[in-house]
């Protein structure tokens, strides 16, 4: 579950962030501030998920 958290949030947050503002070297650091909130809710997300 750690190995698909970290990959998930390592590629999902700078991807939208990307998205939403360009894809360019500080928008990239301005992520990784995001990224520990963003590991959190993806641990908790599949928790709900694989219980159920």
């Amino acid at each position: 579950m750690l190995i698909i958290s970290v990959i998930s949030v390592n590629t999902i947050a700078p991807i939208i962030v990307g998205m939403e503002r360009g894809f360019s070297k500080e928008n990239y650091m301005e992520t990784l501030k995001i990224i520990p909130f963003m590991w959190v809710i993806v641990v908790l997300l599949v928790r709900l998920v694989a219980d159920h």
